[in-house]
């Protein structure tokens, strides 16, 4: 009996030692195979129904390193601000249009560009506005030197920072770059019309929004050099005496004066008359005196 139960102990032994070391051949055949059927898989050209998400994010580790390459040389190079003003100058009435030059004179010096300008001229009061284009380097010089040419009645400049929103970009079209040199790799290995035209659709919306985030970044770039500032210039208005506001009071006294001025007038010519009268009188009276003197001697 006891022979019997060693010799099966012995077998299970057996077994349960085969199991094991099958168990460990197949994890190292299998781990071998593995990165062969990984790099068969990776190969494959097109997915049967259009593009698959999935290999597209395949790209992902190396595209966020770029991205934070692309953080690191962003903070070297500084924020990204958009500044933009408004400035109201009032001048002395008549002197709009020397104001207007000299402003634009003022610009020209600190390299700035006028975008546009619009004059008026109402109720004999002219006014207008201009805008221009200014370094952002230069910007608060200008300002200040604006407060020398007219009275600045009010003056409100805003800052915005987009720092981010660029950042967002640079790391977004990195990744939209990414994504259309795969697409591109796929477009040469492609065989099938379906593939073909799925491919095309993907790479036209990728280019799309490429160029939308360029111009975005465009504009991000021009504004944070140059500062946008627009100057309205406006006369003073004329103080309008009381008696001007009513009707009947302003022909009243505008006939005085009119009354006035025409017994000024009066006397004016009265005083010129005879002072051209008098001369030829006294000439008349003194010949007239001497003819009657000589007269009478000879009577």
């Amino acid at each position: 009996m006891r022979k019997l139960f060693n010799k099966r102990a012995s077998i299970i032994f057996i077994i349960i030692l085969i199991i094991i070391v099958g168990l460990i051949l197949s994890s190292v055949f299998l781990s071998k195979l593995l990165p062969f059927f990984g790099t068969m898989r990776k190969n494959s050209t097109i997915p049967e129904y259009g593009i698959n998400n999935e290999s597209l994010m395949q790209t992902k580790s190396t595209e966020e390193n770029a991205q934070y390459k692309t953080q690191t040389t962003y903070y070297e190079t500084g924020l990204k601000l958009i500044k933009k003003g408004n400035a109201n100058i009032e001048v002395e009435k008549g002197k709009f249009y020397e104001t207007l030059n000299k402003v634009i004179l003022l610009a020209n010096q600190f390299s700035g560009s006028l975008i546009n300008s619009q004059v008026y001229e109402e109720d004999e009061k002219n006014s207008g506005y201009l805008t221009f284009m200014i370094p952002s380097k230069n910007f608060n010089d200008f300002v200040n030197k604006l407060n020398e040419i007219g009275k600045m009645k009010n003056l409100s400049i805003s800052t915005q920072d987009v720092s981010e929103e660029y950042f967002d970009l640079e790391g977004r079209i990195k990744i939209l770059e990414s994504q259309r040199t795969l697409l591109l790799s796929w477009l040469e290995k492609a065989k099938e019309i379906k593939d073909l035209l799925s491919i095309r659709t993907e790479l036209q919306n990728i280019e799309t929004e490429i160029e939308r985030i360029k111009g975005r970044m465009n504009y991000i770039n021009y504004h944070s050099e140059y500062s946008e500032i627009s100057i309205m210039i406006t006369e003073k208005e004329e103080v309008v005496p009381f008696w001007k506001k009513s009707e009947i009071l302003k022909r009243v006294i505008e006939g005085l004066i009119f009354a006035l001025k025409s017994i000024i007038n009066s006397i004016i010519f009265m005083i010129i008359f005879l002072a051209f009268i008098l001369p030829w009188a006294f000439l008349t009276y003194l010949f007239y005196f001497l003819i009657k003197k000589y007269l009478l001697k000879k009577k």
